[in-house]
């Protein structure tokens, strides 16, 4: 037998001199897709060790059975997390399974060469015939359909290129642009160019210990609180790293409340180490408690940001819509539906960088599963999409997150929001106006982009990939850097005082559309039963023509100042008839 094959090998004049992203998923080392600072000869005693795996065990660590998701195996790859199955396992040697354990080190400094391979016990082992034999057939369709492109093509094909399917695969860890950073876990920590240290705390995901979240961190200050969750600063009690924790009264939540905390947690999982997404990194699922530990956004919301800021250009604003087009593009690609873009949910890694702004808060985040659909009433009012709305529809997809963007995009450049007096209305209709004392100044293929986004039937909506490439994207920086939004910032301001006075008051209601007649019937009992205040959304806006936050009902158009007679009025009805109309409202 021979080591054949060098095409991605390479001579390495000085220590941790590679950094290409190269080879094949499920052989890959941690190190290589985190690709930074670089790897070394290391990561071969990692492809080692997974061929060993694969040979003594039968199939490969890092793939889940019965699927070829490579977004998971390199979730497991980074973490990993792979099981020496009983089963398959019976009878091989614990020294066997020693030496394995050894090569499959994320870190790769702890990991065994292969000189210290060479000497280990399991080398001089006398091994007895194994109790569960390996099907050759079985091993040999386990190693080529791990080897075969995804895209069904063969290997020898004039024009396949396995790097490129690879490249392909990793968009994500292949990106270097300024402000990016990809979450390590081997070290834990957020790497940039600006941050890394050598020699970092090691990260792991100690829930697999089946220990409790105390165990391993100190809970402090509270950071915000909801209906059913509030979320503290913490710090791991060995690294000292600083961590946000997202705890949960799990034993309180409701069916659907249960199902929307692991459509959340599902979401995370599969966008682990995306740019421009908020990280998480353990969960602990405990008896009465869920414990979500997400990486420390310590520079606050966008829009406070903006407000703050002395100079604010179309520049900037272009520069966030880049990262937040890169966030959500990652997501679709992923076949997962944020469902809650807004303002409110563009978090700051670091106070004061604009490039460290990162897409959050995934309560409403769902995984699009091939023919199927979404089908329940949720998001943020002014930010649905028209197909959200309208209940004549049966389902819809992940592009109405597209909308949601579309109306952010709007919002940072013009100053306010989109949608005026009956917003549900303006949004089916797709009526809305680029009013010139406010956009003369803006560049045409900015309004271009917006209203490529801003289309009421889902399938005209440009996508986040093709909104990378725009017009606008591609203009220089030197052109966008003179062009002030001075006024955009001043309504911006009066926007950011009102909304939370006034948006974030409105619950999210989350409601399958099959029950539309239920709806038709619960809001006017509540408006018979609880007054409403009535402000003048225009006059706090200070702006002409600015949009009313309102939601018709029975022809009135309204808007309360605090809005929660919604859920008093839902929960003040016969708790049967909610529960017999199986109605269920989240307020986060």
């Amino acid at each position: 037998m021979k080591l054949a094959d060098f095409g991605f090998s390479k001579t390495l004049p000085t220590r941790n001199a590679c950094r290409t992203l190269c080879g094949t998923p499920g052989f890959l080392a941690p190190e290589i897709l985190e690709r930074w600072p670089s790897y070394d000869v290391k990561c071969d005693s990692w492809s080692f060790g997974v061929n060993l795996f694969l040979l003594l065990g039968g199939y490969l660590p890092f793939s889940p059975r019965g699927s070829s998701d490579t977004n998971e195996v390199f979730n497991r790859t980074r973490n990993g997390q792979y099981f020496f199955h009983p089963k398959r396992w019976q009878g091989i040697s614990r020294p066997a399974k020693d030496l394995i354990a050894k090569c499959l080190t994320v870190n790769p400094n702890s990991r065994i060469s292969m000189e210290a391979a060479l000497e280990h016990e399991w080398m001089e082992t006398v091994l007895e015939f194994p109790k569960v034999r390996i099907s050759a057939k079985g091993l040999a369709m386990t190693i080529d359909e791990s080897s075969r492109p995804r895209n069904g093509r063969e290997r020898r094909e004039e024009g396949f290129n396995r790097l490129q399917e690879l490249n392909d695969d990793f968009t994500v860890f292949l990106a270097e642009r300024q402000g990016d950073s990809i979450v390590s876990a081997m070290t834990g920590a957020v790497r940039t160019s600006r941050n890394f240290q050598p020699g970092a705390p090691s990260f792991e995901e100690d829930s697999l210990t089946g220990k409790p979240f105390s165990h391993f961190y100190t809970k402090d200050k509270e950071l915000g609180k909801g209906s059913f969750a509030t979320v503290f600063h913490c710090t791991h009690r060995r690294t000292g790293q600083a961590y946000a924790v997202k705890e949960i009264n799990a034993s309180n939540l409701s069916k659907a409340e249960a199902t929307t905390l692991k459509d959340e947690i599902t979401a995370l999982k599969y966008l682990r180490g995306a740019p421009y997404i908020i990280r998480l990194y353990d969960v602990f699922e405990e008896d009465h408690n869920t414990y979500l530990v997400l990486e420390e956004m310590k520079g606050g919301d966008l829009l406070s940001r903006i407000v703050g800021k002395e100079v604010y250009t179309e520049r900037e604003a272009r520069g966030v819509c880049k990262a937040l087009f890169s966030a959500v593009d990652f997501c679709h690609k992923k076949h997962i539906a944020h469902r809650d873009i807004k303002l409110e949910n563009l978090l700051l890694q670091y106070a004061g960088e604009d490039s460290s702004v990162k897409l959050a808060d995934f309560g409403f985040a769902k995984k699009v599963n091939p023919g199927k659909k979404l089908t329940t009433i949720l998001g943020t009012l002014s930010y649905m999409a028209p197909e959200i709305h309208d209940l004549r529809t049966s389902d819809y997809d992940e592009r109405c997150d597209l909308w949601s963007v579309g109306v952010v995009v709007y919002t940072l450049l013009g100053g306010y929001l989109p949608f005026q007096g009956n917003v549900k209305e303006s949004a089916m209709k797709g009526s809305y106006r680029f009013h010139d004392e406010y956009w003369r100044d803006i560049s045409p293929s900015a309004i271009k982009l917006i209203k490529s986004l801003l289309r009421v039937d889902p399938q005209d909506r440009i996508s986040m990939e093709k909104s990378l490439e725009a017009r606008w994207m591609t203009i220089d920086d030197a052109e966008l850097s003179v062009m002030d939004l001075s006024v955009t910032r001043g309504k911006l301001d009066n926007l950011s005082k009102v909304s939370g006075h006034i948006m974030n008051s409105v619950p999210h209601v989350s409601f399958p559309h099959e029950f539309q007649e239920t709806m038709q019937e619960v809001l006017p009992m509540a408006l018979s039963f609880y007054l409403v205040q009535v402000i003048d959304a225009n006059r706090l806006l200070g702006v002409s023509g600015a949009p009313q936050f309102a939601e018709g009902m029975n022809g009135a158009h309204m808007v309360s100042v605090e809005l929660s007679w919604i859920t008093l009025a839902l929960w003040s009805l016969p708790y049967h008839f909610l529960h017999r109309k199986r109605t269920v409202l989240l307020d986060r």
